[in-house]
């Protein structure tokens, strides 16, 4: 699993942390079954941003 940490601009000490994991792995399941706990918008997990 991997993760990158980016600085929030405008909010002092905040941080947005993606996580990775690579396809099938074990890692992939447990960043999967997180997801499914979470509430997000519509276009959510998975979905490209352009």
């Amino acid at each position: 699993m991997s993760f990158q940490s980016l600085l929030v601009p405008g909010a002092a000490g905040w941080r947005m942390i993606a996580y990775t994991a690579r396809v099938g792995t074990e890692s992939e399941a447990a960043l999967r079954l997180l997801s499914s706990t979470l509430q997000v918008p519509e276009a959510g997990i998975g979905t490209p941003v352009r």
